[in-house]
């Protein structure tokens, strides 16, 4: 199993948004076995249209580890990356994160 499997994650965010435009930063803590490991990421969202009659935003961004902020398993982990995302018609919103990460 990889780093991340079977981890728990709370997120804290801060979204400015009118009309389906807007931009979000926040900080996500991933935690397991004992330790802990800090993300911070920034967004752009624009409006894509709607579904249901409800408006959709596409969102896209970076995320970086919080240097020195993994403890435990997440001891030393650097990197970063991006992520995008969209929501749904339901109020949910899928999420997909990529990039590199050294331990």
């Amino acid at each position: 199993k990889g780093l991340w499997n079977d981890s728990i994650r709370t997120a804290t965010s801060r979204w400015e948004m009118q009309n389906g435009y807007g931009t979000g930063q926040g900080f996500a803590r991933t935690e397991k076995g004992g330790g802990a490991v800090l993300v911070e990421w920034t967004g752009v969202c624009y409006p894509v249209g709607q579904a249901d009659s409800k408006p959709q935003s596409y969102c896209s961004g970076g995320w970086f580890v919080v240097p020195g902020s993994g403890t435990g398993p997440f001891a030393g982990v650097a990197g970063g990356g991006t992520w995008t995302g969209v929501s749904n018609a339901d109020g949910t919103f899928a999420e997909e994160w990529n990039g590199m990460l050294e331990q």
